[in-house]
């Protein structure tokens, strides 16, 4: 046993030691002149080389992609120093239509893509008087209980009847008379026809509803504190002016926003209208709240590694403070990331730092998008 967690200990330290590395893969076609040269491969190799960095981007959500789209020329002029190594995993010439065609795998510098992203931005080239004060409330929270509804099933049965009689009756009669002598006789003679058809026609219709009701989820929201100097820190590196929702909140205000997130996925309108009150009386003026929520997965065995694997999933929105109602500014749809480790405790632990920091970068990366400083 022993020898297992010596194993994975060294397995996650060898995994943080290179965190910062990445290996990418991406693909590009050129065309060529007469015959493929030197330069055209280069060229070549330098369009995958941005292409594997754009899907890297993409894959992160839409912000990210924007982010890439904007920071675009100065990536590829600062390619030599971002990718440590290129391997050529395949290639084919198309002499026919003078085309070449190249896949690569990459070895991105993380750490310093992120550092050149940043550069140039409304937030890093803004004073210390120019920043906005921004307030980040962070949720992390998991589901401890799920109440399941049975379908409510309405069946009706509708039978008509038709009922249709036709009858005809007919009476035919005669009479007559004879005389003799002193003596008179009669005699007559009645005939009756009568007939009676009858048909009924019994048409049924049957059908009904089915209603149906959504689980009702319970969550428990689980502690931040450890998380949140990493969060300060990622805002302020990428030169925003971050604080606390802690230190700015009434404990009134945290107490309401973590009953909304045990029982729903939002923060509530009156305890909005509450937080909205608290801000704008601030002396600190703050002028943005970041929601951000990170719901935990249950854990499960990671196929590869046999280690414990924590899914979570990061949502979360800017809304701006200033003015009489609050106005989204930008959102972050959910993302997901997952993290391994020893037990559920550990893999737990590494998901919400993950997540944490994911929600951080996406946020950061839609106020850049959105000039905000």
């Amino acid at each position: 046993m022993k020898k297992f967690i010596l194993l994975m200990a060294a397995f996650l330290l060898s995994f943080t030691v290179n965190a910062q590395y990445v290996n990418l893969k991406g693909g590009a076609t050129i065309k060529f002149q007469t015959t493929l040269t030197g330069d055209d491969k280069e060229r070549a190799i330098t369009a995958a080389s941005m292409n594997a960095i754009e899907r890297y981007f993409s894959e992160k959500g839409e912000a990210q992609d924007q982010v890439f789209e904007n920071s675009r020329e100065k990536i590829e002029k600062g390619l030599e120093k971002l990718v440590q190594n290129t391997a050529v995993l395949s290639e084919q010439v198309m002499q026919d239509t003078k085309r070449y065609q190249v896949t690569v795998r990459v070895e991105l510098n993380e750490a310093r893509l992120k550092n050149l992203v940043k550069q140039g931005t409304a937030a890093t080239l803004a004073g210390d008087g120019e920043k906005s004060n921004i307030v980040y409330l962070f949720t992390a929270r998991q589901a401890n209980s799920v109440k399941q509804f049975d379908d409510r099933v309405v069946k009706i049965n509708q039978v008509s009847v038709q009922r249709e009689v036709n009858a005809n009756s007919k009476v035919s009669g005669t009479e007559g008379e004879k005389i003799s002598g002193n003596q008179v006789s009669t005699n007559a003679g009645k005939t009756v026809n009568a007939r009676m058809d009858a048909s009924a026609t019994v048409k049924r219709e049957s059908g009904g509803s089915v209603t149906s009701k959504s689980d009702e989820i319970g969550y428990q929201v689980l502690p931040m504190g450890g998380y949140k100097p990493a969060v300060t820190s990622i805002f302020t590196q990428s030169g925003f002016a971050a604080l606390d929702s802690d230190f700015v909140l009434t404990e009134a205000d945290i107490k309401s926003i973590n009953a909304d997130y045990a029982s729903g996925n939002d923060v509530s309108p009156a305890t909005l209208k509450n937080v909205f009150k608290t801000l704008k009386a601030s002396k600190e003026k703050i002028k943005y709240l970041v929601i951000a929520t990170i719901d935990v997965g249950l854990g499960s065995v990671d196929g590869s590694s046999g280690m414990r694997r924590i899914g979570v999933e990061v949502s979360g929105r800017v809304l701006g403070v200033e003015g009489n109602i609050p106005r989204e500014i930008a959102s972050v749809p959910p993302v997901q990331q997952a993290s391994l480790g020893v037990d559920d405790g550990a893999a737990r632990t590494a998901a919400l730092k993950k997540g944490a920091e994911v929600a951080s970068r996406e946020i950061i990366a839609q106020l850049n998008n959105n000039g905000i400083k």
